[in-house]
């Protein structure tokens, strides 16, 4: 009877978590970043062209190479969505029937506000990467047998994202040194475990030149080891583990305390609180050195990425609590490493509940309001028979998703050319928006009437008797894709 009512909990987790995600997936429009994957896969028309325009993205290719296989059978984004939709769920299954967590640990952590909507809802690579990085959790008993297995699932992580990349190399550290043990012991044939890091170190060498921009890269082209920007890093720390974005509209990508203090207190409190946390996550898993060396090994991988290249947003971020996630799933299956529970379960349960009250303002604004207007621009553009006008549109990657819903390129002042998805490149010149007024007056010299769509409001006092607004289109959850649609000449 108890084995019954313990199967039954994970399944009915299970299938909760399928209605909800499910219903935040329905209801969320896709915003720049979920579009311009698809975007470069869409109008790809060859695996060397697929490369050639992802070259500025900074992510490895294997998402890209599943969506040009998903676009060979249909052009409908939702499509890709309901496969990270399933990518989702293949984690939380992994969670709820092979993790060593408590049943209502469980049920917290898959409601969380990474696994329900960063990695859920949001349709980007981080998905993928979650579900091989759980996957690898699952194995960690009887590593030996599992080691093909495991070096081809650490190959494939290291193909999915940097942090993804990071979170690899961490592990390959502790399993390393446990292979030499083994092998000294006879557990292990050396050959094994030689081709295994040969292996390894193939897909390491491979992710890290597959990411490498061109040297005219225009996004987070610098690396500062000279001035490293640690407190990006600490603060990135401190936002995975209590993430609490604020209850409002646009409170995705913010966190509460940036309504309460001012830069300089509310940055001494994140650094101070991941300090705090950091000892705490240490703490955690101090009987386990396998686990705690992965997760040391992690955090500093991914600290020193956000110091010296690029600080990161939230989706970055959760990968500090997927490394703690993955370090306690280990520390709990490992023979003779498994910590005391009552203080590791007490902290872990305290902050997946904040995770838990983090999700709930994200899920209820994305069901209530659309997360980007742009699908209402187009939807607008073909109501008015208006689709296929000459569109000059500002800010360039806040208005390439209207292009996508359009199937229609957009002129890009800032890169003198039509276009959709963007190419982050040093081709895109300074631009200020108090021109767009003046250089749509030029455009329209050349090309007649035309509309003007930004992702800002012209002040009044920049318009004249030849622009007039059309319509806004607002609210949305990303502020960047509330817009403003001009006419240009029309009459004129």
């Amino acid at each position: 009877m108890q084995s019954h009512r313990t199967y039954d909990f994970p399944l009915s987790v299970f299938l909760l978590y399928a209605l909800v995600s499910g219903i935040l997936l329905w209801h969320h429009e896709p915003w720049r970043d979920e579009l311009q994957c698809w975007e470069i896969a869409r109008q790809s028309a060859s695996l060397p062209e697929l490369f050639h325009n992802a070259r500025y993205e900074g992510h490895p290719s294997a998402w890209y190479l599943l969506l040009f296989a998903i676009t060979r059978l249909t052009p409908d984004f939702g499509a890709v969505q309901w496969l990270h939709w399933l990518l989702a769920l293949a984690s939380v299954a992994l969670v709820l029937w092979r993790s060593p967590f408590g049943r209502w640990q469980r049920g917290l952590l898959v409601f969380g506000y990474f696994f329900l909507f960063e990695y859920g809802v949001l349709t980007r690579n981080y998905a993928l990467g979650v579900l091989l990085a759980l996957s690898l959790c699952s194995l960690i008993k009887d590593w030996q047998r599992h080691w093909p297995v495991r070096c081809a699932l650490l190959f494939a992580l290291m193909q999915c994202n940097v942090f993804a990349l990071l979170l690899a190399a961490a592990l390959c550290v502790p399993l390393f040194f446990q292979g030499l043990k083994a092998c000294k012991k006879g557990e292990m044939r050396w050959l094994g475990l030689a081709i295994g890091g040969l292996v390894l170190a193939a897909g390491f060498v491979l992710s890290a030149w597959d990411m490498a921009p061109p040297t005219d890269t225009a996004y987070a082209a610098n690396w500062k080891w000279a001035n490293p920007d640690w407190r990006s890093a600490l603060g990135g720390f401190f936002r995975a583990m209590l993430p609490l974005p604020p209850w409002e509209l646009h409170g995705w990508g913010h966190h509460l305390l940036e309504n309460l203090l001012d830069w300089e207190r509310r940055t001494l409190v994140e650094c101070i609180g991941a300090g705090v946390l950091l000892l705490a996550c240490f703490w955690s898993l101090r009987k386990s050195p396998f686990a705690l060396a992965f997760f040391g090994l992690a955090w500093l991988g991914i600290s020193l990425f956000l110091a010296v290249k690029f600080h990161g947003y939230i989706r970055h971020h959760g990968h500090f609590f997927l490394a703690w996630v993955m370090a306690l799933w280990m520390a709990g299956n490992i023979t003779d490493e498994v910590p005391k529970p009552s203080r590791r379960l007490d902290f872990f349960t305290i902050i997946i509940l904040v995770q838990l009250i983090s999700a709930a303002p994200m899920a209820y604004f994305d069901l209530r309001y659309p997360f980007s207007q742009s699908q209402n621009v187009a939807a607008f553009l073909r109501q008015h028979h208006l689709e296929d006008r000459f569109i000059v549109g500002e800010y360039d990657y806040a208005v390439s998703p209207v292009a996508f819903h359009l199937r229609h390129p957009i002129y890009y002042p800032n890169q003198l050319k039509n276009g959709s998805f963007i190419l982050w490149n040093m081709g895109q010149k300074a631009f200020k928006y108090d021109d767009i007024v003046p250089v749509a007056m030029a455009l329209h010299k050349e090309h007649g009437d035309l509309l003007l769509l930004t992702s800002y409001p012209i002040p009044a006092e920049r318009l004249n008797d030849s622009v007039r607004v059309v319509q806004a289109f607002y609210p949305a959850m990303e502020g960047s894709e509330e817009y403003y649609l001009y006419e240009v000449g029309w009459g004129k």
